[in-house]
């Protein structure tokens, strides 16, 4: 079970307030190399669509081994741009361990995607009923008046949402 900072709450009024109630559980030995990183990563189900740690990713961070230097890198659209070089891979594998770990979207997982906000509130009760916290927001898709309603757990909580998940269709 991930470890939860206060009461465990359900329902969350910001993103700063992610890591507030969730904290990824931290490996049992020091991270020193970036397969060990992929392994804690899998293994606490970090979302991987930004971090470039073992596999390819078109946006966000990635680790790159260039010659005898380690590089931590930031990609967006092609264009990478390299944010601190290190000696060794223990050193950045350190480091990219730490910024994952602290990153509320590293561990937020999209897990509804609703047209309708009586779906997602049957769909939000169905979790609080579980007791799976989560992080919900409302964006425009078509434009201000055709808003979809999306819905993230966090780290480990996302494999608990097969069975929510077959009733609601996601």
């Amino acid at each position: 079970m991930p470890i939860y900072r206060s009461q465990r709450k359900s329902r969350l009024a910001s993103e700063d307030d992610i890591l507030k109630i969730f904290e990824p559980r931290r490996s049992r030995k020091p991270i020193e190399t970036v397969s060990a990183l992929a392994s804690w990563m899998s293994s606490e189900c970090a979302n991987k669509t930004s971090y470039g740690i073992g596999w390819d990713i078109s946006e966000g961070m990635r680790i790159d081994r260039f010659g005898a230097t380690w590089r931590w890198q930031y990609t967006e659209r092609s264009e990478v741009r390299t944010i601190k070089t290190f000696e060794s891979e223990s050193e950045i594998a350190a480091c990219a361990y730490e910024q994952i770990r602290k990153d509320p979207w590293a561990w937020t997982h999209c897990v509804g995607w609703f047209k309708f906000e009586c779906h997602k509130k049957a769909y939000t009760e169905t979790l609080e009923d579980r007791g799976i916290a989560f992080y919900q927001d409302q964006i425009p898709f078509g434009g201000p008046e055709d808003p979809r309603y999306r819905i993230f757990v966090f780290g480990r909580d996302v494999l608990e949402l097969k069975k929510v998940n077959s009733i609601y269709g996601n």
